[in-house]
């Protein structure tokens, strides 16, 4: 994939967005599943998303997205009822809504918009690993 193409900085926006998720909702490196609290350290870990991430205009919204297993997000397709009801009482109804009418929203982003976030995660992450932010932890 070339460095210059868009799907090169999407998949790298996916990779240090999902790292500073797991990064985020970790204690001493260790994560718990969203759905069903299976402990495990944060790289085993996956970026769960309550909206799929085909809809680009929530993909990287840190309101739609928590830690799973494996087995919850992928084997058993995000485990949408368990994390319905707990995104619901976490973020409560009006963020849940608007998270819904915002997916539905036509997204194309550019390279510059895909780099400006990847800065913005990066520095987020770095922040967590160093210690010196541990904002919205839950």
């Amino acid at each position: 994939m070339k460095q210059h193409d868009k799907r090169y900085y999407i998949k790298k926006l996916d990779d240090i967005f999902s790292k500073y998720i797991r990064l985020k909702y970790s204690k001493e490196g260790i994560c718990e599943c969203y759905t069903c609290g299976k402990r495990n350290k944060w790289q085993n870990m996956q970026c769960g998303h309550f909206f799929s991430r085909r809809y680009y205009a929530t993909r990287w919204n840190e309101d739609n997205v928590r830690v799973q297993c494996v087995s919850c997000n992928v084997f058993h397709e995000g485990e949408k009822i368990i994390f319905t009801q707990k995104l619901f009482k976490e973020i409560g109804a009006e963020k849940m809504q608007m998270l819904g009418i915002k997916k539905n929203n036509s997204v194309n982003m550019d390279i510059f918009e895909l780099k400006t976030l990847i800065t913005l995660y990066e520095n987020k992450r770095h922040k967590i690993e160093s210690g010196q932010s541990e904002d919205n932890k839950r």
